[in-house]
């Protein structure tokens, strides 16, 4: 979150209710949960954006050495103490594509706030999970695949299957998109929203059962992989 975003979260906690109607009482609601939930991660993001824009490629043989040398501001002056993270294969410039989020996404999320927050964790135990099986950089290969199943199908769980195809559909819709790396993605999210439904109907849905379906659908070949590297793992319980 840009700091003028916290700003203007501050203001809406610091403003007086404007008569007695809830409306303004569930707006300083959805402002702390917003400025919490982001606020935690503020520093992380900021460094994140500041190492996509250097163009720097993480994973290189040189990443950390050419991190440690990119310029900082006031903003970003302890960033280069998370090179290491930055340059780890499992950095995912997919999420600060397009300034941070599609056009279409700020949109869905400024609709449905409390379910964007969602999405946001759902993202997060995608990409914890991807860096637990996977070696290779998550892009247009077997993790990608596997990452977007699993953000599909903890978004499902998190806020429904409607919802999460709606954010899942937004996120897609970027300027430039390749056809090809778009279906693969649409493929993959839709085999995730699906498994969660299996899993919830039978009331046996886990995080860990949904990483052991993605998984088993990917040694399978159920999910669409436009680059193979042959890396399929074992589930890990």
């Amino acid at each position: 979150m840009k700091l003028k975003d916290r700003y203007l979260l501050q203001q809406t906690l610091l403003t007086p209710d404007i008569g007695h109607g809830k409306a303004p009482i569930v707006l300083r609601i959805i402002a702390i949960a917003l400025l919490v939930l982001f606020s935690v991660n503020a520093f992380a993001d900021e460094c994140e954006v500041w190492f996509l824009k250097s163009k720097v490629r993480p994973g290189t043989k040189n990443c950390e050495i050419e991190c440690s040398i990119i310029r900082v501001d006031m903003g970003t002056f302890t960033c280069h103490d998370e090179c290491e993270k930055l340059c780890s294969s499992y950095f995912d410039p997919d999420r600060y594509d397009s300034q941070v989020l599609t056009p279409s996404e700020v949109a869905l999320s400024a609709k449905y706030p409390s379910a964007a927050s969602k999405v946001w964790i759902a993202q997060k135990k995608a990409l914890s999970a991807t860096e637990k099986y996977f070696t290779e950089r998550a892009w247009n290969n077997e993790a990608d695949a596997f990452r977007h199943f699993v953000w599909a199908g903890e978004m499902t769980r998190l806020i429904g299957a409607e919802k999460a195809q709606a954010f899942l559909d937004a996120h897609e819709n970027r300027k430039n998109q390749d056809p090809l790396e778009k279906e693969m993605d649409d493929h993959n999210n839709l085999r995730g929203i699906r498994a969660t439904q299996r899993l919830t109907s039978k009331k046996s849905f886990s995080s860990s059962n949904l990483e052991k379906e993605a998984l088993k659908e990917l040694a399978k070949g159920r999910l669409k992989v436009n680059a193979p590297t042959g890396e399929i793992p074992k589930w890990k319980n």
